[in-house]
């Protein structure tokens, strides 16, 4: 006991050091948003739509069907079908109204049933050509007008299973049908049985699934879980989108674009199936899904069935799109104009638990606050008020200031030699896996052929991430500004963190004293206790505070920024987990380079120029191009400025004796380079920055951006709020697991 209690003064003041020293987080459907304002819409995600108008579809065109055909005088028949189920007739579909009543006719006298199908045909031809003009009506032909006035018997169906249609009485039923609907996307019910292939799906089993679904969402997903093959739901819902919108003043894409855009979405490079393959075994996603599952949240993204996406969504509330105001949503003919572009940023999340994303958002700008100088131009200059001068926020200023060397930095210069300027650009997900996807670029037909750019394969959340830093709602300090530099990540050297935990360490230290002093407790647990209390300490002097934009809260983009930062601390570890992914290649000798020597360091985005490639199947390959050593690459797009810090441990703001590195800058970049093609966190940062470079461009163009996703924004992620040196990024715990 003697020993302990001489201890516990000297950790004390070696724990008050420490605080004092180091004080210190479906179903979707596309639409476009038109605005007659400066700057190109946002890239938008409406969320529900496509089930909105399958609902509507479902009863508007019930409703309509018994209309038209209550007036043509079936009105009695009609009500008997109502009656005859005791459901009201926005439970049947215009298929099953339509079908019911031919055999109806049929059962009161052999051959009414075709000239009941006639009857509806000669009224259909009055308003439609293509129904007057469809050769598998011919049949219908025979009968004269007098024979279309006779009265029907409608007799009641026999009980028992009903015999198939003919093939030519199921063609004219759906046909009709959906005629008869109106023009309420009516489509709806012949659409999902064309496009819905399991073996032995059919009308019976479509009625079924609606007769016992409570709402439209869950009818839909039942249909796809019982009407498409297997790995096929994806692609379905694709098809019912394009079909059910495709006249839809909203829906503008051409369909031999969206041809062109299916036919190169259908593969995967063999870089990122080897990543898929082996990505639940990389020892840094392993631990990031262990760090978040030990908070009880989501530490990383996979690719989810269909069916599971409804409860699984970001919470997506509504915000106004630049250049106008607006409530939310808002899809159909109008599209837009001035005073009118309504829309909502369908990538912003705005909860999680805890109010997650608001404290993150708060501790993000107060360090970019603290460490620049003001965001406005006509503010007084930069450092007045401060106890030390503020980095300018230029961004060739910021990148080679040792003050601002703590993470990673967006802002380089894009140009373009792209000529026409496109009509729109699509994000289109790839159909094995929507967590990667294509930017598509559609220009004026050239020779009347259509002209279609893709950019590479590209992680989508990269892109989703990029969006939003651009078209998101975020406070001054998150705000992008061409020009000066955007903090995508940076380690903050006053973090509460630091400062919070020294002082819990010190409360318990302080109870563990009392407790001896009392001798309230044996040796042994005083012991137990005070080793823990010592590892906490030993994890709270390895452990670094982090900021990282609102826009890659609850992304997994954020983890791998906060990795990328802090993992030339252990090369040898960058070089296996490539290796896991690239075929087994680890890090070539040529480009391995220690960071010995550099006290901190800041990765900064390079120039980049847009440019269109050799055409390649149907398409040209859109590229962006920078370079990171002297020569082009369409895949780095990232340097490093490094410095030294004499008598600092580079965990403080850096003094006037802080050196560049400028040789070791130079010998880094290959690694940089190599690390931008065969590391999964390097590669999603550096897609982030390519597709950034293309939305900057698109929205400084006025460019239209149309988003197609057909599972929505996951639910966020738990997001990393610190580093432990040694063993990476960390998120908020309590005390006596840190």
């Amino acid at each position: 006991m003697f020993g302990l209690k001489r201890l516990l003064p000297t950790l004390y003041l070696r724990s008050k050091s420490v605080a004092l020293s180091t004080l210190f987080a479906v179903l979707t459907l596309l639409a476009l948003q038109q605005s007659g304002f400066s700057e190109a819409p946002a890239p938008v995600e409406i969320h529900n739509q496509i089930i909105t108008a399958i609902s509507d579809a479902l009863a508007e065109s019930r409703k309509e069907t018994g209309r038209q055909l209550s007036a043509l005088g079936f009105e009695q028949q009609i009500r008997e079908i109502q009656l005859l189920d005791d459901h009201p007739i926005q439970s049947f579909s215009p298929q099953t109204m339509v079908e019911t009543l031919y055999r109806r006719a049929e059962a009161g006298k052999k051959g009414d049933g075709d000239r009941f199908l006639a009857l509806l045909h000669n009224e259909a031809a009055k308003s439609s050509a293509a129904i007057a003009r469809d050769p598998d009506f011919k049949t219908l032909g025979q009968y004269t007008p007098k024979q279309l006035k006779e009265p029907f018997n409608f007799a009641p169906l026999p009980a028992g299973k009903q015999t198939p249609l003919k093939p030519a009485a199921a063609k004219a039923v759906g046909v009709l049908s959906e005629h008869l609907s109106g023009g309420h996307l009516a489509k709806v019910n012949g659409l999902f049985l064309r496009v819905l292939q399991a073996k032995g799906f059919n009308q019976s089993q479509f009625e079924r699934v609606l007769a016992e679904s409570k709402s439209t969402p869950e009818a839909i997903e039942r249909l796809l879980e019982v009407g498409t093959p297997p790995l096929a739901k994806e692609r379905a819902l694709l098809e019912i989108m394009i079909e059910t919108h495709a006249k839809s003043a909203s829906f503008a894409v051409d369909p031999q674009v969206l041809a062109v855009m299916d036919e190169l979405s259908q593969e995967l490079p063999a870089e990122i199936e080897r990543y898929r393959d082996v990505e639940d075994t990389i020892p840094s996603r392993v631990a990031q899904a262990a760090e978040a599952a030990s908070i009880g949240e989501r530490g990383k993204a996979s690719k989810e069935p269909i069916i599971a996406m409804w409860n699984n969504r970001r919470d997506t509330g509504s915000a106004s799109s630049p250049g106008g105001g607006g409530d939310g949503p808002d899809i159909g003919g109008a599209g837009g104009g001035k005073g009118s572009s309504k829309g909502y940023s369908g990538d912003i999340y705005r909860g999680g638990p805890g109010g997650g994303a608001g404290q993150h958002a708060r501790a993000y700008s107060s360090y970019t606050s603290s460490t620049f100088g003001s965001t406005s131009a006509s503010s007084m200059p930069s450092g007045v008020g401060r106890v030390a001068p503020a980095t300018p926020r230029s961004y060739r200023s910021a990148i080679i200031s040792a003050r601002a060397a703590r993470g990673i930095a967006l802002g380089g210069t894009v140009s373009s030699e792209i000529n026409p300027l496109p009509l729109r650009a699509i994000w289109y997900p790839n159909a094995k896996d929507n967590r990667w996807g294509r930017l598509f670029l559609e220009f004026p037909d050239k020779d009347g052929k259509k002209v279609i750019a893709a950019s590479r394969v590209l992680f989508a959340d990269s892109f989703y991430a990029s969006a939003e830093v651009l078209w998101g709602k975020h406070d001054d300090e998150a705000t992008y500004r061409d020009g000066n530099i955007l903090v995508l990540m940076s380690m903050v050297p006053d973090s509460l963190i630091k400062k919070e935990g020294a002082e819990a360490i010190e409360k318990q230290l302080e109870k563990l004293r009392s407790d001896a002093a009392a001798n309230n407790k044996s040796d042994a647990e005083l012991y137990q206790e005070l080793r823990n209390l010592i590892a906490n300490g030993k994890n709270l002097q390895r452990t670094r505070g982090v900021v990282t934009h609102p826009a890659l809260f609850g992304r997994e983009l954020a983890w791998s920024a906060v990795r990328v930062d802090f993992s030339f601390n252990n090369i040898d570890g960058l070089s296996k987990e490539a290796a896991l992914m690239n075929g087994g290649k680890s890090m070539p000798e040529a480009v391995t380079t220690s960071v010995e020597g550099a006290d901190t360091w800041q990765f900064y985005e390079l120039d980049s120029v847009i440019q269109l490639g050799t055409e390649q199947g149907k398409a040209q390959t859109l590229k962006v191009i920078s370079k990171p050593s002297g020569k082009e690459s369409n895949r780095s797009h990232f340097a490093i400025s490094m410095f030294s810090i004499p008598e600092s441990d580079g965990d403080g703001p850096a003094d006037a004796k802080a050196k560049r590195l400028p040789e070791l800058e130079g010998k880094i970049q290959p690694m940089l380079d190599w690390l931008s093609t065969n590391h999964h966190d390097f590669i999603r940062l550096n897609d982030f920055s390519e597709a950034f470079s293309l939305l900057r461009w698109l929205k400084s163009k006025d460019i239209q951006v149309v988003t197609i996703n057909l599972s929505g924004q996951l639910a966020p992620l738990a997001t990393p709020d610190r580093v432990i040196i040694g063993k990476g990024p960390g998120v908020k715990h309590n005390t006596n697991s840190k």
